[in-house]
């Protein structure tokens, strides 16, 4: 299912852009029970040179995935940081 998703929507969302993915498990503290809930998840890295563009494809992606996938909420995160190409 993951695999599908990145073929039609992340690939796309990030075209010229490279990523990586990487398979998690997380919990939330579920509300309306207080239990705690585990699920399966993915992290997904975006390396790019300009912010806006790396933003733009991961909301899209984010809209896409909590959509298919039945998500409450989806994180994106953003950190600026030096790279070298060696």
């Amino acid at each position: 299912m993951w695999r599908e998703f990145e073929d039609e929507v992340v690939a796309k969302a990030l075209a010229g852009l490279g990523f990586s993915v990487t398979e998690a498990r997380g919990g939330w503290s579920n509300p309306d029970t207080g239990q705690l809930e585990r699920e399966e998840s993915f992290i997904l890295v975006v390396i790019g040179e300009a912010l806006d563009e790396v933003f733009a494809g991961a909301s899209v992606i984010a809209r896409h995935y909590k959509q298919r996938f039945s998500q409450n909420q989806v994180w994106i995160t953003s950190a600026k940081v030096d790279l070298d190409v060696i």
